[in-house]
């Protein structure tokens, strides 16, 4: 296929994916909503963005400010980033949107090359980030502009953003395609009840920790840190490359080359693993729908009552999350810390 003939495809399905974004919106919200989302919308990416600064800020009142700041901001991008990843995940499956949409089937209906399919999920993906551009994006600005606005700094947390932004396209996509094609949509449903609660319960504890922390806790988070540098070199230095060119006065440094190479890696093999799987047909395998019964002879009056409860609880793993696991969770976090 020739590149022009790619590009016209992939120009014309973009099209057709923005307009029904935007005809979606309209049809479902009304003008007064929709300014209204949008001031909401303002608001909070200004309240992140300074958020993120002032938090740089009283990162760099601590003892060896200099030494955690890198540290701190590595692990804060990348809570951004597993924030992101999650919220784009459950609430795509739940709410049938961004990358997790139905049209998925439709578009490995036509007859278009692996390579369309892809460039057209990662816009869909750019026009649906409601997650990173209310929290990732803004939150990359504010760090990097934290002592005064550049358009060097703007520029290289923008970059940062579209990095990140493509590979969680591209994870996301994956695990899709590789749900459906190893697991019925039953198992579906219910890994994404606990992949939920599981988020939810690690996305609240780095807050609670930032919230509580005190300079009493220095030593000994330079304690753990100095441990990982020397235990787990390999996977404390890309935390310092994120790190690194949002700190640095000169924001296009060597370590946002090193992410940049890293990130060209990791988009190489995830695209390679897409296309086999989109060439394999992996999301369109349906797999047997058998049913077993058992016949169970209950002697007591509650048996079946008590049966048919824990068969539900199998079955919908919503009610174990919401109605159990969930509040008793939130109660025990917030009372340890």
């Amino acid at each position: 296929m020739s590149l022009f003939k790619t590009i016209n495809q992939t120009k014309a399905l973009c099209q057709i994916r923005l307009r029904l974004l935007v005809n979606s919106i309209l049809s479902k919200t009304g003008l007064s909503k929709i300014v209204g989302m949008s001031l909401a919308a303002f608001v909070m990416i200004i309240g992140t963005a300074s958020g993120a600064s002032d938090l740089l800020a009283e990162i760099f009142k601590l003892p060896f400010s200099d030494f955690i700041a890198k540290w701190a901001i590595g692990f804060l991008v990348l809570y951004g980033i597993f924030v992101v990843f999650t919220g784009d995940l459950v609430s795509g499956h739940t709410l049938n949107t961004g990358q997790m949409s139905s049209d998925f089937h439709y578009l490995t209906t036509l007859p278009i090359s692996p390579t369309i399919l892809i460039l057209t999920k990662q816009f869909e993906k750019l026009i649906t980030d409601y997650f990173g551009i209310l929290f990732l994006l803004p939150g990359l600005i504010g760090i990097s502009c934290y002592k005064a606005y550049t358009w060097e700094a703007v520029l290289v947390a923008v970059l940062l953003y579209f990095e990140i932004s493509f590979i969680i396209g591209l994870l996301i996509n994956l695990v899709n395609i590789c749900f459906t094609r190893f697991f019925k949509p039953s198992t579906i449903n219910n890994f994404y009840s606990i992949f939920g609660y599981i988020s939810a319960i690690l996305t609240l504890i780095p807050f609670l920790m930032i919230s509580n922390f005190n300079a009493t806790h220095v030593p000994m988070v330079l304690n753990k840190i100095a441990y990982l540098q020397i235990n787990a070199e390999w996977l404390m230095m890309p935390i310092n490359w994120l790190a690194m060119p949002l700190l640095n006065s000169t924001p296009f440094c060597v370590e946002f080359l090193k992410i940049t190479l890293l990130w060209l890696f990791f988009t190489i093999v995830l695209i390679v693993l897409f296309h086999i799987a989109v060439t394999n047909n992996w999301f369109a395998y349906v797999h047997s729908n058998k049913s077993y019964s058992k016949n169970i002879k209950n002697k007591k009056i509650l048996n079946g009552l008590v049966w048919k409860e824990w068969l539900m609880l199998k079955s919908d793993f919503n009610l174990l999350v919401n109605a159990i696991l969930m509040p008793i969770s939130i109660i025990a976090v917030e009372i340890y810390f």
